[in-house]
């Protein structure tokens, strides 16, 4: 009898991996939320050795030696101005600590289960990163996807946008080609009357894209680069453009800089005590339903993994097994 592969085998990265040493024993985690962590870990290495490209930010280790990590105050309880805040969302009575990538991806989850979504999931494949998202929501109405969140976590924004620098020169350039556009347009009324496709001059309708002058179609053919460029040129804008989600979030570390960030995108700070804020709302970017329910999709697909750990399920050559439930760390009273 033939074995049918699993067909997300390949696709997603398994704790129980054909490149580890099987000795017949189950591994057992200290906690879910531990088993969880290695398990995105996994995902984000293999994400890195799948795309012959730079490995994600948001899914990277930060090396400490880049001084990417956040050092935690001195003092053991947070202070007034954060106690005082009304804006938090999500707090935790874990401490202080280092804000690293895993406790930044937890922080993206957090904040999108604050918004009470009806489904939601971590590692989500996104096709226009070619990359997984930290976390993606969905809400349903009547059977169907109404409402998507994604979120991003990153300690270092300016990675994953578009430098000010970049945008304001391709903004220039924009502006440049549409007014010569609208010069070109005039000299063609001027000059070629007979595209004028109305009978009255009131109510004309120009057919400019059948115009003889070769100066017009050059202008609209750099003007569509450089917008397309404006539009695709970074990741966040990237997932703009394509409106992947009707909400858009990024998750920073407190003291993050993220003013090249678009302001489009919400944007949620994470304090060293693990506290949550919302310091902008997200735009809706008019996502419509297709892209609604391709996203709610994926993330059913990339839940399957973690489900089936949970319960102790796993695949050897594309049957399932049955192992021991990992083991969850007992209540504290």
């Amino acid at each position: 009898m033939t074995t049918q592969k699993d067909p997300w085998e390949d696709r997603q990265l398994s704790l129980f991996g054909d490149d580890e040493p099987d000795n017949g024993e189950t591994q057992v985690y200290e906690n879910e939320e531990a088993a969880l962590d290695e398990l995105m870990d996994r995902r984000a290495e293999a994400a890195v050795h799948e795309e012959d490209v730079d490995p994600a930010p948001w899914t990277s280790p930060v090396p400490e030696a880049a001084g990417e990590v956040f050092p935690v105050p001195e003092e053991a309880e947070p202070s007034a101005a954060v106690k005082n805040e009304s804006s938090g969302i999500v707090k935790s009575e874990a401490g202080k600590r280092h804000l690293s990538p895993r406790i930044l991806r937890r922080a993206a989850l957090a904040f999108l289960a604050s918004k009470k979504p009806d489904g939601l999931a971590v590692g989500v494949y996104i096709p226009a990163l070619h990359a997984p998202a930290d976390a993606v929501s969905f809400s349903l109405s009547g059977g169907v996807a109404s409402e998507t969140r994604l979120a991003l976590a990153s300690s270092a924004p300016s990675r994953l946008a578009m430098s000010a620098a970049k945008r304001d020169r391709l903004d220039r350039l924009i502006r440049e080609q549409e007014a010569l556009k609208a010069s070109l347009e005039e000299t063609i009324r001027e000059t070629e009357p007979n595209l004028n496709a109305s009978l009255f001059a009131e109510t004309a309708e120009w057919e400019y894209e059948k115009s003889g002058n070769p100066r017009y179609h050059r202008c609209l053919r750099k003007l569509e680069k450089l917008r397309y460029e404006r539009q695709y040129s970074g990741k966040l804008e990237r997932l703009l453009a394509e409106k992947t989600a009707d909400e858009l979030y990024l998750i920073l570390p407190e003291g993050a800089d993220h003013s090249t960030v678009p302001p489009e995108w919400g944007i949620v700070r994470l304090s060293p005590d693990l506290a949550l804020y919302e310091v902008r709302s997200a735009t809706k970017t008019g996502s419509d339903s297709e892209m609604r329910a391709s996203l709610a999709t994926a993330a059913a697909v990339a839940a399957r993994e973690n489900v089936l750990f949970a319960n102790g399920i796993r695949f050897e050559d594309g049957s399932p097994v049955l192992t021991p439930v990992p083991r969850r760390r007992k209540a504290s009273k």
